[in-house]
Order: structure tokens, then sequence, then C-alpha cells
């Protein structure tokens, strides 16, 4: 039935046009400010989910009953950053017995490991000066570093042979990290073996 200036009458030759648009969404809103969405495998099925950070809940991560305060998620990273400064004492003990280059490692780490820290905070006090992959990354080598230079440094070996065994010691490092980042052997594995050096040098020396 079409409408007239007299009423109804039936319509002829009349045609509509309807568009109809879907789309999917694998997370509410896409977890909101505090969430991340995550897809998760069990078996052959696949799941979506937020994951909620800094205290917040719910579906879509829009529950803040128990969320941290902006001051309590500032005062957590300042801490946390502010930690990294543990590292100027050995930085001066090496400065003063002219181990420049395990300085450096200790510069180096402290530097990097308080960015990758500020970056890695799960509530809206986040500061990136790069990428978080290469903060990370450059927070773990350091670590490892710092214990290998220490160690080796240790080990009373000729200045050659330590310059070999810091080289070898950064491109092996290098190549487990990238391997496996979160790998128990990365730290006990080198760890062992300067030990191991370091305990074959002194025994030599004393005979």
């Amino acid at each position: 039935m079409c409408a007239s200036q007299h009423g109804w009458r039936p319509c002829h030759n009349v045609s509509a046009e309807l568009n109809l648009r879907t789309f999917l969404s694998p997370c509410i809103n896409e977890c909101g400010t505090y969430g991340q969405c995550k897809l998760l495998r069990t078996n052959n099925y696949l799941y979506a989910a937020c994951e909620c950070r800094a205290g917040w809940s719910g579906w879509g991560c829009t529950d803040n009953s128990q969320a941290f305060t902006y001051g309590f998620q500032l005062l957590s990273t300042l801490l946390l950053c502010l930690s990294n400064l543990m590292f100027l004492p050995p930085v001066l003990i090496a400065l003063r017995g002219h181990y420049l280059l395990e300085a450096s490692v200790y510069i180096f780490t402290m530097f990097f490991s308080t960015f990758y820290h500020a970056c890695d905070q799960p509530g809206i006090v986040v500061f990136c000066i790069m990428e978080y992959d290469v903060l990370q990354f450059c927070d773990f080598l350091g670590s490892l570093m710092s214990v290998w230079v220490t160690v080796i440094s240790m080990a009373r070996l000729q200045p050659i042979i330590k310059q070999v065994l810091y080289l070898l010691g950064a491109m092996l490092l290098s190549m487990a990290l990238q391997l496996d980042r979160h790998g128990l052997w990365n730290l006990l594995g080198p760890s062992l073996f300067a030990v191991g050096i370091m305990a074959i040098a002194w025994v030599c020396e004393c005979l």
C-alpha cells in the first residue's frame, strides 16, 4: 500500500533497497584502556578474552571496583625504576679500579632496565622511549652481560683472553636471547661457565 493525498492505494512497480552490514569483534570494545585482547587456543578451538590490568576486571575491563589509583600506579612505577640506581655503586667501584668496560656494561644495563620497567607497566603510567621488544632485549642482554663480565673480571686472566671472552659472551648471549628470551639456561649456563673459568684460572695460578 502507498500513501497519497486521497488516502491509501495499491502500489505497482515499487522497489526498495536494503543494506545490511555485519562485523565481528573478538573482545568487547577492544578491552578498553586497561585491557588487552588475547586469543587463546585449546585443542581445535580458538577463544578470545580480555586480559585486564591495574586491578580492572569484567568482560570488557570496565569494572573499576578494585582498580589501582593513578597515584599508586605512579608510585609503584617510580619505585621500580629508581631501584635500578643500585647499579651506581658497582659503576663507581669499577671506575675506581679502572675497569672501564665493566663500568660501561653496568651503565648500559642501568639505563635500559630503567626505561624497560617504565614501559612494562600494567596501567596507564607507561613511558616508552622506543619499541617494547627492543627495550626488553637490551634489558635482558645487559643483565646477563653484567653477570658475565663481573665473573670473568674476577678470574685474573690475561687482558687479551678477557677481551675474547667478553666478545664471545656478547655474541652467544645475543643468540640465546633471540632463541628463547625467558629460558632458564640463558642465565644459568653462562654463569656456570664463567664460574668454571674463574675456578680454573685460580687453581692454575695457585699451582
